[in-house]
């Protein structure tokens, strides 16, 4: 609901904006950072604790949550409608940067 009243987009037809995000989690005393380098997106989700990623598909725009394991990226809610973790891979760009999706925002997140 908070995102409806400062956040959205033409009343949500487009979603939010990632600015919304970001003043949401910093409100309650989290350490945000946010990147708009694709090169640089695989680092530094790497070093936070949780991550959202805004990107772009051929249908629209979508926001997904994900973390570094050690060893992969994990990934919730990744496609509309999908429930449980997803297998994202060790690179974020590789996946979700390329002709078909264009990551456009990344938003790390951590304790302060």
């Amino acid at each position: 609901s908070e995102y409806e009243l400062t956040g959205a987009v033409l009343y949500g037809v487009f979603g939010i904006q990632p600015y919304a995000v970001t003043h949401y989690f910093r409100f309650r005393g989290y350490k945000v950072e946010t990147t708009y380098n694709a090169t640089k997106m695989d680092s530094v989700a790497k070093k936070h604790t949780c991550n959202i990623i805004y990107y772009w598909h051929s249908s629209g725009a979508h926001y997904f949550a994900t973390y570094w394991d050690g060893k992969k990226f994990v990934g919730y809610n990744v496609y509309s409608g999908e429930t449980g973790p997803r297998n994202l891979g060790a690179s974020l760009t590789q996946r979700f940067h390329n002709k078909t999706n264009k990551i456009t925002v990344l938003i790390s997140i951590s304790p302060k």
